[in-house]
């Protein structure tokens, strides 16, 4: 169930740590951190979510540039 969507605006910069405490909070989980999976594109917030001890998945976006410098098909 996706139970909200974030954007800086709301929650901070996601590639911080204290945005998904931040985010935890807003949903009424920030004593269960583990049963939130974030979902995002950017390797800099994979690793800020998962230090702040949310699950994560690195998806791969067609379109985007992607981080490892090789072009998306």
């Amino acid at each position: 169930m996706i139970s909200g969507y974030f954007d800086p605006a709301s929650c901070g910069s996601k590639t911080q740590k204290t945005s998904y405490e931040e985010i935890a909070l807003s949903l009424g989980l920030s004593e269960s951190l583990n049963e939130i999976v974030f979902f995002t594109d950017l390797k800099d917030e994979v690793v800020a979510a998962i230090e702040a001890g949310i699950r994560c998945v690195h998806v791969d976006r067609p379109g985007n540039v992607p981080e490892d410098g090789r072009a998306h098909v």
